[in-house]
């Protein structure tokens, strides 16, 4: 073989190697087109995903900001109760009925107790302001933390 067939043979070589490589570029460039669209794709939804995720938890916070203050303001209110409330009743309980159950035209005032005819004993006066206090402080607790997790589900 001469200089000059090996040389032609080289730049052949060199051609065909060029051509082979244009020919997998080509054929695999489109497959990282759709890959990097598919990246930018998730790229996008991972933005999105952070941004909605960052809206629950400043809306979880802001659940949780509202619930302590209605909760400060539940204890301020019923700690603000401390005057008495005084209910008299019979000194004998089980002598006690309802105001709906007594004799129709027995004259009781509503929301009192009237006595059965025949009890007699000495009437007692009743402090139900705390338990009154104590009742509105459980339920309204309970209502808030049903506030808060209803103002924390995501929107």
């Amino acid at each position: 073989m001469t200089f000059t067939a090996a040389l032609a043979l080289a730049k052949d070589l060199a051609i065909l190697a060029a051509l082979g490589f244009i020919l997998w570029y080509v054929t695999h460039a489109e497959h990282n087109a759709d890959q990097l669209k598919d990246i930018k794709a998730n790229l996008v939804q991972v933005q999105q995903n952070q941004t909605t995720m960052t809206r629950w938890q400043q809306e979880q916070t802001d659940a949780r900001t509202k619930a302590d203050q209605a909760l400060d303001t539940l204890t301020t209110r019923v700690g603000a109760l401390n005057h008495p409330l005084i209910v008299r009743v019979p000194g004998n309980a089980p002598a006690t009925v309802p105001r709906g159950a007594s004799a129709p035209g027995s004259g009781a005032a509503p929301n009192t107790c009237a006595t059965q005819p025949g009890s007699a004993g000495a009437v007692r006066q009743v402090d139900i302001g705390p338990m009154l206090a104590d009742i509105e402080r459980r339920y309204g607790t309970a209502l808030i933390n049903c506030q808060r997790l209803i103002d924390s589900w995501p929107k």
